[in-house]
């Protein structure tokens, strides 16, 4: 009993020391709940075991959904489709891709809980107008989630060789996070569609015959290229107009496509193109307002894989694409050359008139056909004197008179005459 007694003294002794102690150093020393949980874990653990039950996939972004649904009616294992036209194949490798990402995400670091923040991560509800974000959600038979979250922007990383980082937040919680792997998640249709139709090289095409308004053109192939046959008596062709006829289904791809059973609009023409191997691929064209549509069938050797793909199926194409699948000769025609402009006459050169030298008016000055006065020297020719300079003195003087008396007279005639 002592030794009981003893036993819980010492532990009331020890546990008042602990709470001494915590009061004195404060709540601030005990540890808070940690925010790593989570950090560097797979976002969803064990998803690679439960994809072969995934039935339905849906995509939402903006407030509008797209859903990918497995193909049924004979499609190859694992094909699937998408729902908002008619099932027609999504491409294998972006679907897989996608779900290799979500099955390899790990999470980083916690983000933010605020949903005022949420924009600025693109992580907000994927159904908000105007939105950003983009959920995608993996169905099990019967409507069970399997997977869903809500994807949005990627982190940029400078640095070289680093794993892409992006934010993510799982539907329902507040806790945003910063996610390591690449995940690609589109919402746009047209992105997940089977673009290539056909792809039969120009060089195994061996004629075509098509039929537009009532009129059959027949191209038959000599040495390699086509030319017009049927009718024989037609004008001159663009020779590279009928090498795109040749080619037209070489790597022919699609703008989007809808079922055969909608209606495709005004029938445009029929053609027929065959191949050297025997294969034939029937087109039927189709104008609905300013776009062109067009249904294939294909028929001879090695046709089965080719009619099961594009049976059933009408093909939005390129507005190009209608002359050279239903060809039409008005626009086969080559361009008439241009008529070169007429040469206007040759005209006789205007030679500009030439004024004369104005007259000399400065001393020095020469004159045409005369040489120039030599330098520091007076002109040769003289200024005119003044008419009283150039008058003569005459002295009338008697036989006999007195020199002294002659040189008297001159005097004063020269008198006489400097006032006049």
């Amino acid at each position: 009993m002592a030794t009981t007694e003893r036993r819980n003294l010492l532990l009331f002794v020890l546990g008042l020391i602990v709470a001494i102690a915590g009061w004195r150093i404060g709540p601030g020393s005990i540890p808070a709940p940690s925010t790593d949980i989570g950090r560097g874990q797979l976002v969803f653990p064990g998803l690679a075991a439960k994809l072969p039950d995934v039935a339905r996939i849906t995509i939402e972004s903006g407030g509008k959904t797209i859903a990918l649904l497995p193909r049924a009616g004979g499609a190859p294992a694992g094909e699937w489709g998408l729902q908002e036209r008619g099932g027609y194949p999504v491409r294998t490798d972006k679907l897989r891709s996608m779900l290799t990402g979500l099955t390899l995400l790990r999470q980083v670091s916690p983000r933010t809980s605020d949903p005022a923040l949420y924009s600025r991560l693109g992580v907000e509800n994927a159904g908000t107008a105007g939105g950003s974000s983009t959920q995608v959600t993996l169905f099990a038979a019967h409507g069970k989630v399997v997977a869903s979250l809500i994807v949005g922007h990627t982190r940029v990383r400078t640095a070289g060789g680093l794993p892409d980082q992006i934010y993510i937040r799982r539907p329902g919680h507040k806790r945003s996070w910063l996610a390591q792997g690449t995940l690609s998640v589109d919402a746009n249709p047209q992105l997940w569609l089977r673009r290539t139709i056909l792809d039969i090289p120009a060089a195994n095409i061996a004629g075509v015959t098509s039929t537009r308004d009532g009129t059959t053109l027949v191209f038959t192939r000599q040495a390699g290229k086509l030319h017009l046959t049927s009718p024989a008596t037609h004008p001159k062709l663009d020779r590279y107009k009928v090498s795109d006829v040749q080619g037209a289904l070489t790597a022919l791809t699609l703008q989007d496509v809808a079922p055969a059973s909608t209606n495709p609009g005004t029938p445009v023409g029929t053609s027929e193109f065959r191949t050297t191997d025997g294969l034939a691929i029937t087109v039927h064209g189709f104008r609905q307002g300013a776009n062109f549509w067009a249904q294939f069938a294909a028929s001879g050797k090695g046709a089965g894989p080719i009619e099961a793909r594009v049976r059933g199926w009408t093909y939005k194409l390129g507005n190009w694409m209608e002359r050279e699948l239903i060809p039409d000769l008005a626009e086969l025609k080559a361009a008439a050359p241009a008529t070169p402009a007429p040469i206007p006459p040759a005209k006789a050169p205007t030679v500009p008139a030439t004024k004369a030298p104005p007259a000399a008016t400065q001393q020095g000055a020469t004159q045409p056909g005369k040489a120039p006065a030599a330098p520091g020297r007076a002109s040769a020719a003289p200024a005119q004197a003044p008419a009283r300079a150039t008058a003569r003195i005459r002295v009338r003087t008697t036989p006999g008179a007195d020199p002294s008396e002659v040189a008297a007279a001159a005097a004063a005639a020269v008198t006489a005459t400097a006032g006049k």
